[in-house]
């Protein structure tokens, strides 16, 4: 399987993508460190608005 370079870019460049991540590395540091979650949990919420708030709506 070949991975087009202009759809990787484009895929890198899509909120969704950046949102999925972000919420994937939240879950799993939340499995990581329970007594840290909270933190954890804030920490993504607050990069998912930032990323809201940076991208633009296609």
């Amino acid at each position: 399987m070949t991975i087009n370079k202009n759809y990787f870019i484009k895929l890198v460049g899509e909120r969704s993508t950046w949102l999925g991540l972000v919420t994937f590395l939240s879950a799993f540091g939340a499995v990581i460190s329970p007594e840290s979650a909270e933190t954890i949990a804030g920490i993504g919420v607050s990069l998912a608005g930032l990323i809201f708030g940076v991208t633009t709506d296609e």
